[in-house]
C-alpha cells in the first residue's frame, strides 16, 4: 500500500479524517483570501506559497499538507472558473466529507467483515 493511502485500516481511516479535517481548514483559509476579493497577483502569489508549503510538510503532516493543498487547488480553479468563489468551497468541502465518510464505511465494514470470520 502506498504512503498516502496507509498500510492497514488504522492507518486508512486516520488518513481519511486527515483529509477531511485539512480539507476544512484549507477551505477557510481559502475563503479569508476570496473575502479580500483579492488582485489577481495576490492570489498567485498565495498559490505559490502554498505550493511551497505543501512540499516542505506532505511527508510529515499529512493534515497539513492538505490545508495548503486545498487552498492552492481552490485558487487556481478560482481563477479560470466562471463559477461563484462561494460555490467551489461548498462543494470542496461536501466532496470531502462525503468521500471521506464513504471510504471510510467502506474499509470499517471490510474489517469488521474479516474480524467475524477470524
Amino acid at each position: 500500500m502506498s504512503n498516502v493511502t496507509g498500510a492497514d485500516t488504522y492507518a486508512r481511516v486516520a488518513r481519511g479524517l486527515q483529509r477531511c479535517v485539512g480539507t476544512c481548514v484549507g477551505v477557510a483559509l481559502t475563503a479569508s483570501v476570496f473575502a479580500f476579493d483579492s488582485p489577481v497577483w495576490a492570489i498567485l502569489a498565495v498559490a505559490l506559497a502554498s505550493q511551497f508549503t505543501i512540499e516542505l510538510v506532505i511527508l510529515r503532516n499529512y493534515a497539513v499538507g492538505m490545508v495548503f493543498m486545498t487552498v492552492t487547488a481552490l485558487l487556481m480553479v478560482h481563477m479560470v472558473s466562471p463559477e461563484p468563489a462561494s460555490s467551489l468551497l461548498i462543494d470542496r468541502i461536501s466532496m470531502t466529507v462525503l468521500g471521506a465518510g464513504a471510504v471510510q464505511s467502506i474499509v470499517i465494514s471490510l474489517f469488521m467483515a474479516r474480524r467475524r470470520r477470524s
